[in-house]
C-alpha cells in the first residue's frame, strides 16, 4: 500500500483541494456546535461528503495516481469516483 507522501497528498495542489473542500464543512460544524445543534450523525455525514469530494477531485484532477486495486471508503477507487451522491 502506498503512503500519503507517495500518493502526493502533501503536494501544494493536493493541500489546496483539501483546504477548499474541508474548510467550509469545518465552518459549518463550528457554527452548529456553537448553536448547540451538532449531532453525531450530522458530523459524520458532513465530514464523509467533504472527504468524498476531496478524493474525487484529487483523482480526477490527476493529483494522485492510484493502483488498480486501491480502495477508498471500502470500495475500489474507480467505483468510488463513479459513485454519485
Amino acid at each position: 500500500m502506498m503512503d500519503s507522501r507517495q500518493m502526493g497528498l502533501f503536494a501544494v495542489p493536493a493541500l489546496r483541494i483539501q483546504h477548499e473542500e474541508l474548510s467550509d464543512v469545518l465552518k459549518e460544524i463550528n457554527s452548529l456546535e456553537k448553536a448547540g445543534m451538532l449531532h453525531a450523525e450530522q458530523l459524520d455525514s458532513k465530514v464523509s461528503i467533504a472527504w468524498r469530494n476531496t478524493w474525487r477531485r484529487l483523482i480526477l484532477e490527476g493529483i494522485v495516481e492510484l493502483s488498480d486495486d486501491y480502495v477508498i471508503m471500502n470500495m475500489p477507487w474507480r467505483d468510488f469516483v463513479g459513485q454519485t451522491g
